[in-house]
């Protein structure tokens, strides 16, 4: 019987610095760096240094990763 690969791999990590073009650098929590790209849902939201937010990777690229939600909002000056 095969086993079949998970669609996608949940976790977390803090946004550390830009990416090329519309990316941003996420720290996964090993501190292992990813590409990190929005989703169409937070497209409009804007990712910052420092804010924490919710990740899925594939299980077949650990180099980049969807940010799917935002943990902790910085807050507005």
């Amino acid at each position: 019987m095969t086993q079949m690969v998970p669609q996608f791999i949940s976790t977390h990590g803090t946004i550390v610095g830009p990416g090329p073009g519309r990316t941003v650098i996420a720290a996964l929590p090993n501190g292992k760096e990813v590409v990190a790209f929005s989703s169409h849902a937070l497209a409009d939201a804007g990712l910052s240094l420092g804010m924490a937010v919710e990740m899925e990777l594939t299980p077949f690229d650990f180099s980049k990763a969807r940010v799917i939600a935002i943990k902790n909002p910085l807050p507005s000056s």
